[in-house]
């Protein structure tokens, strides 16, 4: 089943932290990282390293769109990147996922002290998937270093490359239990959207109307967490907007899953 988005209309001095529990049209496919224990690192700057999953975030149609990979290392920021620059897999490139992050990007520093991470990158590639994968963790607010140009940036900086709906858990395949558990930021119309979970035929066995924190140009954050039933493995998630003007689904995405019976 393939993704589908309608675009209608970033503490201690490493880069050992623990991922934020958080993140403009036409129609496209997608997937954040499934939510993880935060647990304060000791003073060493490393903390034990939990099984957990990261977010990478890559592009559909221009806009970043993110995936789940799993980290096996203490210093979960820098395996983040490193992960960008090996760019998506067959499967997600399967369901239309690009990158603009060039494979042979390297990491020269990386440090992350104050809410700041700073990273030092050889060469320089657009910066909007670099920004939004560092600041999936929590101690990380903005980015800055040799590729920002004396700037800190956020995610506010890259509006235009974010979906209208940006759902970040779950994320692509993955497999998830009832009630699925929902978590992203939208940039709707009276800060509402609307999601669905399908069944593997296609049948909706689950809706929600969902209110974002805010929308109608400022973009807000939501969560959710919808009970459903299916007797067989497989599925999607499908979240979008009810236009205003004559109640058609605009923004949609549909998010192909291993929904648990």
């Amino acid at each position: 089943m393939l993704l589908a988005l309608v675009l209608v209309g970033a503490g201690c001095g490493s880069d050992d932290e623990p991922p934020r529990g958080m993140g403009t049209q036409r129609t496209a496919t997608i997937t954040v990282p499934a939510e993880t224990t935060v647990t304060t690192p000791p003073a060493t700057g490393e903390e034990p390293a939990p099984a957990r999953s990261l977010a990478v975030y890559f592009l559909l149609h221009g806009r970043v769109q993110p995936v789940a990979r799993p980290a096996a290392t203490p210093a979960v920021a820098r395996a983040a990147l490193e992960a960008l620059f090996d760019g998506p897999t067959a499967r997600e490139r399967q369901v239309g996922l690009t990158t603009a992050v060039p494979a042979a990007t390297a990491i020269e520093r990386l440090t992350i002290a104050g809410g700041v991470a700073t990273v030092d990158l050889r060469s320089c590639p657009p910066l909007a998937q670099v920004v939004f994968t560092l600041t999936q963790f929590s101690t990380v607010d903005a980015v800055s270093g040799s590729c920002a140009r004396g700037r800190r940036l956020t995610r506010a900086d890259f509006e235009a490359d974010s979906p209208q709906i940006l759902v970040e858990s779950p994320l692509l395949d993955q497999t998830v239990e009832s009630p699925a558990r929902i978590r992203g930021s939208a940039n709707t119309f009276e800060a509402t959207l609307q999601a669905d979970v399908v069944d593997r035929d296609g049948r909706v066995v689950a809706h929600q109307t969902i209110t974002a924190t805010s929308g109608s140009g400022a973009r807000g954050t939501f969560a959710a967490a919808i009970p459903f039933d299916v007797t067989r493995p497989g599925g999607a998630l499908v979240a979008y907007e009810l236009s205003a003007e004559d109640g058609s689904r605009v923004h949609v995405v549909e998010i192909p899953l291993q929904l648990s019976p």
